[in-house]
């Protein structure tokens, strides 16, 4: 058996417990507000590792935008829309 796309989405690994449905919704909020379109987007944990420098867990977000956006948006300007959109679920 194999499983292509999403089969279901929650993030827990540190403890927030966000669903896919609130990550969805913050992410189109801030895209419709900036004019973005999103074709597919994934997140994953970044766990601590004192090897590598990383003293705080995360999440890395990878946002695939339809080409020919014609303003593209920097990571740290998505990361904080993003923030402050998930905060409004909690």
């Amino acid at each position: 058996m194999q499983y292509v796309g999403r089969t279901k989405l929650q993030l827990s690994a540190f403890g927030e417990h966000v669903i896919e449905k609130e990550l969805t919704e913050a992410l189109i909020a801030i895209c419709q507000r900036n004019e973005w379109t999103i074709v597919n987007f994934h997140v994953a944990p970044i766990f601590t590792n004192s090897r590598l420098g990383i003293t705080r867990g995360r999440h890395e977000w990878w946002i695939e935008l339809k080409p020919g956006t014609v303003i593209t948006p920097t990571g740290p300007q998505m990361a904080a829309e993003l923030d402050i959109e998930l905060q409004r679920f909690k």
